[in-house]
């Protein structure tokens, strides 16, 4: 890497903030949020007319898929428009979704134009029309970190620092390299502590094949769980027993309708695991992935509840 001789500062260094490169991945999130939450609310309307069968499950399944799609959507396109790379004085930081990766300007021993990495795959989680954020790979620089939001190799560029490879794209490459090597040389070799998204990081590991099985199988157990009561619906009786006691003798009959918080109740707990695993995930591995486990074995005792009630 060859760094340009630069002036030294007289006054103190301000921090100055680069946009990113405008690309396809923020229209395709745009559209694709009007179109899932549309979606969604078409289900929700529709559900409201349905009288409870194994089609209303579908129009359900709809509408909540939709909905949560949509928020989704809005959130990573919202990401896309406020991604952002800050030079401070003594780091480089990198702005996305209220999160924080910090490079100190000590720790940094390459910047390059995005030819370099050659061929690249990933990231898993985020990857639409050159929008990309999270852990991928390259040829030319192994694992990369993707902050990007253009896929052109022209239009990128890459920061090989001590602690990872980092790809951006900001909208003038050529002037955000030179400026990031006059802040370098300006620095001094100021040490400013590196810092990682700890909540990005966590996100990242609902990617791992154990915690997608666990909620993909928990998901496939409540559909079913939901299935079951919407087929069997018409022909409860409005009052039955939902409690019974510790002789296995029924208590007070309580109305039909109270069916659907076991299937709630199930989803509260997956939600609720899915997330202290996320968090465990980093520090402790091992009890992340029994967390997760624990997931569909509680939609199953969710589902042989309702077997016992409707038998």
């Amino acid at each position: 890497m060859v760094l340009l001789h630069s002036e030294l500062y007289s006054k103190p260094i301000r921090s100055t903030q680069w946009k990113v490169r405008p690309g396809a991945g923020g229209r395709i999130g745009l559209a694709a949020t009007v179109a899932l939450l549309l979606l969604g609310g078409l289900g929700f309307v529709a559900l409201l007319r349905t009288a409870p069968s194994l089609a209303s499950l579908g129009l359900l399944l709809l509408g909540l898929g939709g909905v949560g799609g949509g928020l989704l959507a809005a959130g990573l396109t919202y990401g896309f428009y406020t991604l952002r790379y800050r030079l401070d004085r003594g780091a480089l930081a990198i702005c996305w979704l209220g999160q924080q990766e910090v490079i100190p300007y000590a720790d940094i021993d390459a910047i390059y134009a995005g030819g370099r990495l050659g061929r690249t795959s990933g990231p898993k989680l985020l990857n639409v029309a050159g929008y990309r954020v999270g852990a991928g790979w390259s040829r030319g620089a192994g694992p990369v970190h993707f902050y990007t939001t253009s896929a052109s190799d022209g239009e990128v560029s890459v920061i090989e620092a001590r602690h990872g490879v980092f790809a951006l794209t900001p909208v003038d490459p050529a002037a955000f390299r030179r400026t990031l090597i006059a802040r370098i040389e300006a620095s001094g070799g100021e040490q400013v502590a590196a810092a990682r998204p700890r909540l990005w990081a966590r996100l990242q590991v609902l990617g791992e094949t154990a915690a997608l099985s666990s909620v993909g199988l928990s998901l496939a157990l409540l559909a079913v769980v939901l299935g079951f009561i919407l087929n069997q619906y018409a022909g409860v009786p409005n009052l039955l027993p939902l409690h019974f006691d510790g002789a296995g003798q029924p208590g007070v009959p309580g109305p039909r309708e109270q069916l659907f918080w076991l299937p709630a109740v199930g989803m509260a707990l997956l939600l609720a695991n899915t997330a202290v695993g996320g968090w465990l995930a980093e520090s402790e591995p091992v009890l992340a992935r029994l967390v997760w486990l624990a997931s569909p074995i509680v939609q199953a005792m969710v589902f042989i509840s309702v077997l016992r009630l409707l038998a």
